[in-house]
């Protein structure tokens, strides 16, 4: 498994002086050796006119992004070796720089490995640098993180000027989100695997309009052994609502004595329909050229370092809009995931082992006629045995 860096999340440090830019909800990806690939070592399934248009002799960390809201089909079109002709909404978003011309500048300081990002992203038109600014402090992350989410991002990264690239998960980065708590009610156990074997794995909980849901996370080991009562009210956090309107990485806050059910179910208020919206080659970011976000840009005395990347305060993302040549069919909606990234923000989530899982969805053509999973892109299962009984085509690579 490849070594890369990995954030931590912020704990109210004080950001003046960091670098800021947005989160980007896309699939985290190293391009060296020509090929595009996951922390696990996984090669993507990228088209070869979009490798051929990749800068040479170098080693990039970033993001394989489709646009804001585009998570789900970005996962889709990455692990599918069929869907080539749609990398054309595909842009590797740059934010850092292991190699440059054959040679290690990982420990470089940030400021000199985003003047490298800047000169391979310049003879690539699939590729850009994430723009980013300097921090003024904690009013001015506020108001960049309530701008990027209101118009529909994730949430920002900070990184600290003069860093060298870690190899772990490092101090150096830090992720800046907002999350949500709701209200559900358990209706039902999951029994847990491995360590957790005689022991709650997950609760099974429904929300006031018959979404169901799994909730696996923010259980210590004396809760899974008598895990809430079927009937309790429990809170849970999320990060988001998935395409289908499923909470994304729900994680038990605790249980709800105050309200019983039918308070809660009476003002409640569901969620609206999710569009779907069409992928688009011109994509929007924090930081676009020809508009200022947030407050001063001025880099006065921040950090060391500040003056040599002033130049790179902002990079423009755009490009010219090109249409769909084709309308999505319904596989290509059910082509959904969990980018191997994301796995880092679940918290205690015990990672699957990648052999096991290609064991599990091994290409056995007896398997065609398996029938297809009932719980489909919601699936949480882990156990071998279930993939060998039932199909998971969005899984498959």
């Amino acid at each position: 498994m490849s070594d890369v860096l990995l954030a931590q999340k912020w704990e109210k440090e004080d950001p003046t002086g960091w670098w800021v830019s947005e989160k980007l909800d896309g699939v985290r990806a190293l391009w060296r050796d020509g090929n595009f690939q996951s922390r696990a070592d996984n090669k993507f399934a990228c088209t070869s006119w979009f490798k051929q248009k990749m800068p040479k002799d170098c080693a990039l960390d970033g993001e394989l992004w489709a646009g804001r809201g585009q998570f789900q089909k970005a996962v889709g079109i990455v692990k599918s070796a069929t869907r080539g002709q749609e990398w054309e909404f595909m842009t590797f978003m740059v934010f850092d720089c292991l190699v440059e011309g054959g040679v290690n500048i990982a420990d470089r300081p940030f400021e000199q490995r985003v003047e490298a990002i800047k000169r391979l992203c310049s003879v690539s038109d699939v590729t850009k640098p994430v723009p980013m600014e300097m921090c003024q402090g904690p009013e001015h992350l506020a108001q960049l993180l309530s701008e990027v989410e209101g118009r529909g991002g994730e949430g920002l990264m900070l990184r600290k000027p003069g860093s060298a690239y870690e190899r772990k998960r490092s101090k150096t980065l830090l992720k800046v989100k907002t999350f949500h708590d709701e209200e559900a009610i358990v209706v039902g156990h999951e029994g847990g695997e491995g360590r957790l074997t005689g022991m709650c794995g997950a609760l099974v909980c429904e929300t006031p309009d018959k979404r169901r849901f799994k909730v696996g996370t923010g259980m210590n080991d004396d809760q899974r052994r008598q895990p809430p009562p079927i009937k309790t009210v429990i809170t849970y956090r999320y990060q988001e609502l998935t395409a289908a309107n499923m909470p994304r990485f729900p994680t038990l806050v605790g249980e709800r004595a105050d309200l019983t059910w039918a308070q809660i179910c009476a003002q409640y208020l569901p969620p609206g329909p999710r569009k779907d919206a069409a992928l688009k080659k011109k994509h929007s970011i924090l930081f676009d050229e020809g508009r200022r976000s947030g407050q001063s840009q001025s880099s006065t005395a921040l950090a060391p370092g500040a003056a040599e990347a002033t130049a790179a305060r902002r990079w423009s993302t755009s490009m010219a809009a090109r249409p769909l040549k084709r309308q999505l069919s319904e596989e290509d909606l059910l082509q959904r995931g969990i980018a191997e990234e994301d796995l880092e923000d679940i918290g205690s989530v015990e990672e699957k082992s990648e052999q096991a899982q290609k064991k599990a969805r091994s290409a056995d053509p007896a398997t065609d006629a398996l029938p297809i999973c009932i719980y489909g892109i919601k699936c949480f299962r882990k156990n071998r045995e279930h993939f060998t009984e039932f199909r998971h085509p969005w899984l498959d690579e």
